[in-house]
């Protein structure tokens, strides 16, 4: 705490931090050094869902593991993410592969530390089996879900 202290003296003197907000800080100053989870099993009760949609408190909507592609248009799907503890990382990395193990698309999300589910939507045009790989901000395997699209 002494040198969290220090630290902040040293950025308020240097004008980094306005002496009011500082004043108003510098007591209840906790710096937070939360580190992601540098093993997979921290995650092995978490799921992962698909749906139509995520409710406000969580609950998916419609969901299922198989759905059927709209004649014109593709389909967009909600993908929830859920573990009673909190994911402790700031980034999620999605990789989506289909049923020839080609990658399909690959981006990240930036979620709360202190999150424990969460949702993105994926969109898909052609019938198939997907597969949605995910892992934390350090690469550390979280989960993965298989979603089936199939043609109307």
């Amino acid at each position: 705490m002494k040198t969290t202290s220090i630290l902040l003296a040293i950025a308020i003197s240097f004008g980094f931090i306005p002496d009011l907000v500082a004043s108003e800080t510098i007591e209840s100053c906790v710096i937070s050094t939360i580190e992601p989870p540098d093993d997979t099993y921290y995650y092995e009760y978490s799921e992962v869902l698909f749906g139509t949609g995520v409710d406000q408190e969580g609950n998916m909507i419609d969901e299922a593991t198989e759905f059927t592609l709209p004649k014109k248009g593709p389909i967009e799907l909600a993908v929830g993410v859920f573990q009673d503890d909190p994911f402790l990382t700031s980034k999620v990395y999605v990789d989506i592969y289909d049923e020839d193990n080609e990658l399909v698309d690959e981006f990240y999300i930036e979620i709360d530390t202190e999150w424990n589910w969460f949702k993105f939507v994926v969109e898909f045009d052609k019938a198939g089996t997907y597969y949605i790989d995910l892992y934390n901000e350090i690469d550390v395997f979280i989960n993965s879900g298989t979603v089936t699209i199939t043609e109307d």
